[in-house]
């Protein structure tokens, strides 16, 4: 099963996202911002041409193009396609 993994991080956290399929730019932002709870102010996006294949020796959760989660049980095997690499930040407080 393909796997299309996003990253996001900043200097105080990284976030995996798993997705069943290549969502668009916009649904990858949507998510990104529903998980921290805020608009990210981004810095930068770098490509990330890795690829994996792995047996799972755990349960995984991945997003399908329906929104919904789909849990990929352990023991099948999977190939990871990395994305990008996002950097962001916190948005400025208000003056």
């Amino acid at each position: 099963m393909d796997i299309y993994r996003y990253f996001a991080e900043n200097e105080k956290i990284r976030l995996v996202f798993l997705f069943s399929y290549r969502p668009s730019k916009e649904e990858f932002f949507l998510k990104l911002k529903e998980s921290l709870g805020y608009e990210p102010y981004i810095y930068d996006i770098f490509p990330e041409p890795n690829q994996e294949t792995v047996i799972l020796e755990d349960i995984l959760s991945v997003l399908t193009s329906d929104g919904r989660e789909l849990f990929i049980p352990a023991g099948l095997k999977v190939e990871y396609f990395d994305q990008v690499r996002v950097l962001f930040g916190e948005p400025e407080p208000e003056l």
